[in-house]
């Protein structure tokens, strides 16, 4: 839907979600997710407690939602990547680049949390079709094999599982060491040795 179609009650919805998403994320990131009460998101946005639960259903959805900003992100920036001739493997050591370059900048609580919201409900997110980075590898792989840069003798989703979980247990190992090595740095290196088991 494009804004200029919108009605003022639509703009001022958005306007309102993203004053209390833009506030949650800004005090947990100050005081820890464990820390901040829905109650004081409300009273630092200026909103009534209702007005936050129309738009989250639980303080929970605010870690989602900014894993969806996340994907947004990654995509806008590969996308001017992608332009470029480069081949499969430079293509997934920059999606990991980016992918734990905003792990870094949400911060290692809210990480800490997506995880641990991960294990405790049943809908999850990192697993889902709705979680884009999954389907960035996926198709970097298949373009891959297409251009015989990519190993043929496992299937795409094969080989985007094994890295998909590498990189899920570098971003995890970072959480239990409470943020304390350049994840960038240091996965972006790892991945390098990493990604030529499938080149």
């Amino acid at each position: 839907m494009e804004d200029n179609n919108l009605t003022p009650r639509q703009i001022q919805a958005i306007t309102t979600r993203t004053k209390i998403y833009k506030t949650a994320q800004k005090l947990i990131s100050e005081y820890g997710f464990e820390n901040v009460k829905i109650s004081e998101i409300c009273k630092k946005s200026e909103v009534s407690n209702g007005a936050f639960y129309h738009h989250f259903q639980s303080k929970y959805d605010i870690i989602v939602e900014s894993f969806k900003e996340g994907d947004r992100y990654i995509e806008s920036q590969l996308n001017d990547f992608l332009k470029e001739n480069s081949s499969s493997e430079e293509r997934l050591i920059e999606l990991i680049r980016l992918e734990m370059n905003y792990a870094k900048k949400i911060g290692v609580d809210l990480v800490k949390q997506m995880f641990k919201n991960e294990l405790q409900v049943k809908q999850k997110f990192l697993t889902s079709e709705d979680h884009l980075f999954n389907s960035f590898i996926t198709n970097i792989v298949i373009a891959g094999q297409r251009e015989n840069e990519i190993r043929s003798d496992m299937t795409a989703n094969e080989i985007s599982n094994y890295i998909i979980r590498f990189t899920r247990g570098i971003i995890y190992d970072w959480c239990l060491n409470e943020g304390n090595f350049d994840i960038v740095d240091f996965s972006t290196e790892s991945f390098k040795h990493f990604i030529k088991i499938f080149v």
